[in-house]
């Protein structure tokens, strides 16, 4: 979105306000506020519309064609940049598919496991522990040179037998229950997995934490209980904080700003905070995205964009398209205006494989690449602010 004010469009009359709002190359809308007077000690305003076809100003940087046209893996340009490039991918797969393996190597440095890592899948049962598909996946990108992220240790959609348990009738159980996985899966995968998402989630968009089984049983302290207990099992290993919809400045937002230093001042070791950044058009902005990162890069932590994508409205055209590949764009340039951004995660390989067409149906195409893992526009866009924001020499 773009939005441009004037408080004094004619030089002798302070009391008229005008603003313009437009999307890239869409209708735009032009709002008047003119200030009448008073009547009766109130103030009386006067407000028309006015509605136009509008091009949005660009940087030169947003222009499709001045995007790089020759295809380099973007693991290449991101190192080049200074941070690691990764991917969500689907556990099996990537074990069992060479063509789908290969391309998640060819292109990222990192990668995380979508389900195959999280606590329904690793311990689906209160004595019992499945690491067989968790290990095949581990094991095949360590020996690829990829680092791998653990996600996710605790979160509100954990495992049936958590969520349904009869903990009331068991004091201190569930907390028993919550170190006993945190310390065994960290353990577990001592040595081979680089960071974890120790708890997902769990700020509330409402107020402070969300309600849910950990808070009701262990309270509001179980998430310093986890980072505990995961930094015993693994010094090493980075600790991440990681949740959705606090990217910019929003109540939210300042949210996890607290906590993260509530943290630090009890001395939890936490050393990183995931910002999901499943996108939208209008949100955040860049200048939003890079001021909170700046406040949490301002806490000392290590930032990583950990879920992005970016699904198009339905029905999907052309100038929706190059909307989604400049807010790629733009996401690029706000983690490289940090230093504390240091990780870029897709949450999917490709199209087909997004969670997004399955719960939004009236959004599709929301990654870099298509169906048949061939690169779309976002990454010309993705490869290009890359390419133009390195931090190495």
């Amino acid at each position: 979105m773009w939005r441009r004010c004037d408080n004094n469009l004619i030089p002798i009359d302070k009391r008229l306000r005008w603003c313009i709002n437009a999307a890239h190359d869409e209708t735009a809308q032009m709002f008047f506020k003119y200030l009448l007077g008073r009547f009766v000690g109130t103030w009386i305003l006067l407000v028309s519309m006015w509605s136009f076809n509008w091009t949005t100003p660009e940087a030169p940087s947003e222009q499709p064609e001045t995007w790089p046209l020759r295809e380099l893996p973007l693991k290449v340009a991101a190192a080049r940049a200074g941070i690691d490039i990764g991917v969500a991918a689907r556990a099996s797969e990537f074990v069992n598919d060479a063509t789908y393996a290969t391309f998640i190597t060819s292109q990222f440095s990192m990668v995380v496991a979508e389900n195959a890592m999280k606590f329904q899948a690793l311990h689906p049962h209160p004595v019992t522990y499945r690491f067989d598909r968790a290990d095949a996946f581990v094991d095949r990108a360590r020996a690829a040179g990829l680092k791998v992220r653990g996600h996710t240790l605790i979160w509100y959609g954990g495992a049936k037998w958590v969520r349904e348990g009869e903990w009331d009738d068991q004091p201190g159980a569930l907390e028993q229950a919550m170190l006993d996985h945190v310390t065994t899966v960290v353990g577990h995968f001592r040595g081979r997995v680089c960071c974890w998402d120790v708890v997902n989630e769990a700020i509330s968009g409402y107020w402070g934490l969300r309600r849910n089984v950990w808070t009701k049983h262990i309270g509001q302290d179980f998430i310093a209980k986890a980072f505990r207990a995961a930094h015993e099992a693994d010094p090493d290993a980075k600790l991440f904080y990681n949740d959705f919809r606090v990217e910019g400045l929003r109540p939210k937002a300042d949210r996890l700003v607290n906590l993260i230093s509530t943290l630090q001042a009890e001395g939890v070791p936490i050393h990183g905070v995931g910002l999901q950044a499943h996108m939208h058009f209008s949100l955040p902005s860049r200048d939003e995205l890079i001021a909170q990162l700046d406040r949490l890069a301002a806490l000392g932590v290590e930032i990583h964009l950990t879920e992005v994508d970016l699904g198009i409205p339905k029905p999907v055209t052309n100038g929706k398209r190059i909307k989604q590949a400049i807010r790629y764009r733009r996401l690029v340039d706000a983690c490289l205006a940090v230093p504390a951004c240091t990780a870029i995660v897709f949450w999917g390989t490709d199209d087909s494989r997004s969670w997004i067409p399955y719960f939004y149906k009236n959004f599709a195409e929301p990654l870099p690449f298509d169906a048949d893992l061939r690169p779309k526009l976002p990454y010309y866009a993705i490869l290009d602010g890359l390419l133009a924001g390195r931090r190495l020499p």
